[in-house]
């Protein structure tokens, strides 16, 4: 019996000891997996929370890769006081609502939206204090402006825009607008008559072959256009009465065209600078044109096989002889 009790008494209990240690071994494991998932989860969390960044200097601050639904606005109250501008890079939404440009209004007074692929949509709302928006480098394709007396200044570069925004004219102390490198293939310039602080639009550098004017019921005498730049597209056909009733004009650039046609008559009593090198021009005959008289009239690298007859008479007086020179040269 002491025998059986020495060999049979200690098997149950290191049997026991083994399975505890066993149980205490795959707890351990457990917690340590719980410990190690839990890890990844709260790293996944905090890297989606600090997805963007937001640097600052004294000049403008940069917001890049945010996502305004997600992450909010609270980054913006550790801006430098006197730094008014912000560069949203990458925003990560498909339309920048009303909320967002109203919220950034408070804090800076010019946004630049750049490499923002995602962002087909901007609204801005009456509440928007923005003074400039640039918009450089998107796949922004509409804009809706309701009433809004604070943008002063419009940019939007290298865009498939195809359109100018319909509700332009809520912007009524709009400066200056420039469509640049975008699909914009047509404009009325009726939509300007009733902008009268804008002093210039640019639309160069596009797909832009189509123009259509005010008509005789339009009303612009109250315009203050001053500066039309249509350089660097595709027009072919120019009919220059379509300018004739913004009467504060003083340069229109139609160079890097494919104008083969000049019709009308230019009879702005400010035009002091007429661009149209390098075109397709063959003939041009201004002899016809009553009102106007022009310091400047550039036809440089065109197919012109002759000059009217009244030339001397129509031009002003410059005391730049290189003017002349230029004039039809190829």
């Amino acid at each position: 019996m002491e025998d059986y009790k020495q060999s049979t008494w200690p098997r149950p209990t290191q049997y026991s000891l083994t399975q505890q240690a066993i149980t205490s071994a795959g707890r351990y494991k457990m917690m340590s997996n719980i410990v190690k998932l839990s890890s990844t989860i709260l790293a996944i969390i905090m890297e989606r929370a600090s997805s963007s960044t937001f640097n600052c200097s004294n000049n403008w601050c940069i917001l890049t890769g945010w996502n305004p639904s997600e992450e909010g606005f609270s980054m913006l109250q550790y801006k430098p006081t006197d730094t008014k501008i912000i560069s949203l890079d990458n925003l990560t939404i498909p339309e920048m609502g009303n909320q967002i440009c109203q919220e950034m209004s408070k804090w800076f007074s010019e946004i630049i939206i750049t490499e923002s692929h995602m962002l087909k949509w901007i609204s801005v709302s009456e509440a928007c204090r923005i003074v400039r928006l640039n918009v450089v480098n998107s796949s922004v394709i509409w804009f809706c402006f309701e009433m809004n007396t604070y943008v002063k200044q419009l940019k939007v570069k290298r865009s498939p825009l195809n359109l100018i925004p319909a509700t332009l004219h809520h912007l009524p102390n709009l400066e200056r607008v420039e469509f640049l490198a975008t699909a914009i293939v047509s404009i009325d310039f009726s939509m300007f008559c009733t902008l009268q602080k804008l002093e210039r639009v640019d639309v160069s550098n596009g797909k832009l072959a189509h123009l259509s004017g005010p008509t005789a019921a339009t009303e612009c005498s109250k315009s203050g256009l001053e500066q039309i730049y249509l350089n660097r597209n595709r027009l072919r056909h120019i009919h220059l009465d379509i300018f004739s009733p913004f009467t504060k004009l003083i340069l229109l650039d139609l160079n890097l065209n494919e104008i083969e046609n000049l019709t009308g008559q230019l009879t702005n009593p400010q035009m002091k600078s007429l661009q149209l090198a390098h075109n397709h021009l063959k003939v041009i005959d201004f002899c016809g044109w009553t009102g106007s008289k022009l310091p400047e009239l550039v036809l440089a690298f065109n197919n012109l096989t002759r000059g009217p007859g009244c030339l001397y008479n129509i031009l002003a007086k410059t005391h730049n002889a290189n003017k002349w020179a230029e004039l039809f040269y190829r």
